[in-house]
């Protein structure tokens, strides 16, 4: 059993800190605006939407207009700013999310704010649009892992599921606790 805000079952199994979910452009924004509400019950202390192929913004920007805490809406990397935070939509794909990083990295090169030796994971990671390191990526689609959160997602557990419900969501974050977390090993 699951439960709320304390980052631990019953058993003793760690939740996911921080939840991404990729969504498909045919999503409900309804259901993008639930699955914040959905994290924030058992107990997530950090959920990433992803939607990289949308068209329409203004329709799920809107789904989660009233949100509180609010979500911090992520739709060009130099958008970023400030630090980690608990609800984020994204709308970049990983590899303009990456050049944008390392375009950043170049610009504070050329203005002597960086030496090219202080270059390090974290230099770049401090330059990405979306913060963080999500522990549970949920791909909502088939088995293809989308292009987001290419930097982030290294050490992430993946789960694909065909759609998102509250009770997938749940089955994901149980198959989650299950697993033996490696980071590369």
């Amino acid at each position: 059993m699951l439960t709320s805000g304390s980052g631990e079952t019953e058993r003793g199994e760690e939740l996911p800190g921080h939840v991404a979910v990729v969504f498909g452009g045919g999503t409900d924004p309804s259901t993008v605006r639930d699955l914040y509400v959905w994290c924030d019950e058992v107990g997530v202390e950090t959920t990433t939407v992803c939607l990289p192929d949308v068209v329409n913004r203004a329709v799920y920007n809107d789904a989660v207009a009233e949100l509180e805490p609010p979500v911090r809406v992520i739709d060009t990397a130099e958008g970023r700013g400030g630090e980690e935070h608990g609800r984020v939509l994204s709308y970049l794909g990983g590899r303009e999310e990456l050049v944008d990083a390392f375009r950043r990295l170049a610009r504070d090169i050329d203005s002597g704010d960086l030496s090219p030796d202080g270059i390090d994971a974290d230099a770049v990671a401090d330059r990405l649009g979306v913060p963080g390191e999500p522990d549970l990526l949920i791909e909502v689609s088939d088995t293809v892992l989308s292009d987001v959160l290419i930097w982030q997602t290294v050490y992430t557990e993946l789960c694909y599921v065909d759609r998102l419900d509250e009770d997938t969501l749940r089955g994901c974050i149980d198959d989650y606790r299950e697993r033996e977390r490696r980071y590369g090993r």
